[in-house]
Parts: C-alpha cells; sequence; structure tokens
C-alpha cells in the first residue's frame, strides 16, 4: 500500500523537521548549536543546505532562518 508508506515518511520527516516538536532534531539544532556542534540527520542537512543555496540564489530574498 503506498499510501501507508507515504503517510510513514510524512511522520518520519515531521518527527525529524517540526519545530513544534521538542524532540525533533530541528528542535535540538535550535535549542543547542550556540554551544556546540551538533549532528543532524542526513534528511534535515540536506534540507538545510538546499534552503541556503535559494538564499544565495535569491541574493538573501529567500530567508532561510
Amino acid at each position: 500500500m503506498p499510501s501507508i508508506r507515504l503517510f510513514g515518511e510524512i511522520v518520519r520527516l515531521d518527527d525529524v523537521m517540526s519545530d513544534y516538536k521538542a524532540d525533533s532534531a530541528l528542535s535540538r539544532l535550535n535549542h543547542s548549536s550556540h554551544s556546540r556542534p551538533q549532528a543532524v540527520p542526513p534528511d534535515l542537512y540536506r534540507i538545510i543546505a538546499e534552503a541556503l543555496q535559494y538564499s544565495r540564489l535569491s541574493a538573501g530574498k529567500f530567508d532561510v532562518t
């Protein structure tokens, strides 16, 4: 059932990238990256890298923050 797998992937990515869930990788990064380096899951790293690229291409008009 592709739709069940798709829903599972959406839930997984939300668990990684939610800024509303205190235990998500994104929330942990936001709370600790200022004090020490933080390892992040590959999916989150790719999203951040892509967002930075769009920020550069738009001369800062797209603000990843």
